[in-house]
């Protein structure tokens, strides 16, 4: 099979105002062919690489260190990737599935100041991505969901630990499985994340 190549073009600002507002703004298009696709024509629905698809969107993010130790986080992404052929057996102009048109995230963070607490910080903040197509013929959906999460970490020179909680309130949601179209899992729920690295 022929490989699978892809083209991108990208542009962005970045922009850093009194060391204290920072962040950065990227519109780019990225183009595939040769991808993986099923030859109707073939008596054994065999797959050839002839397929092609196109992923145009905007990325941001920025960063505001309010205080010494209060820092908040936000970033937001469009993304619209569709299908420019029909070689994949539904219409040009289809959505690629599992890939939502909307996501970003809010976070903010606090590393103690206080001689007593130096070294722990603790944040919290909310995910948010719009629905997304289950299948490439786009006929369902899984709905948009949201996840607030929070954690807690002690950083010294030599060790960091963490506990990270998603999913803070419980929300249930489903989410596309990356196989077999149109299949979805439920959310894990609440979930606890307990994390060590050594630094050297």
């Amino acid at each position: 099979p022929k490989p699978e190549l892809s083209k991108q073009i990208e542009a962005g600002v970045k922009f850093n105002v009194a060391e204290q507002l920072t962040g950065q703004l990227a519109v780019y298009q990225i183009e595939r062919e040769n991808v993986r696709v099923t030859d109707f024509t073939d008596a054994q629905f065999r797959s050839v690489t002839k397929g092609q698809q196109r992923s145009t969107g905007i990325e941001t993010d920025m960063t505001w260190q309010v205080t010494e130790g209060l820092s908040l986080l936000g970033n937001y992404a469009f993304t619209e990737a569709e299908f420019t052929d029909d070689l994949a057996g539904v219409p040009d102009g289809n959505h690629l599935p599992g890939v939502p048109k909307h996501s970003g995230r809010f976070w903010a963070n606090y590393a103690f100041q206080d001689a007593m607490l130096k070294g722990w910080s603790t944040g919290a903040g909310i995910y948010a991505q719009s629905s997304t197509y289950l299948a490439k013929d786009n006929l369902y959906k899984s709905e948009s969901f949201y996840t607030i999460d929070a954690d807690i970490a002690y950083r010294t020179k030599g060790y960091k630990l963490g506990i990270s909680v998603k999913n803070l309130t419980d929300n249930e949601y489903f989410q596309r499985l990356n196989y077999f179209d149109t299949r979805v899992m439920p959310s894990q729920g609440t979930t606890v994340y307990f994390s060590g690295s050594v630094i050297f």
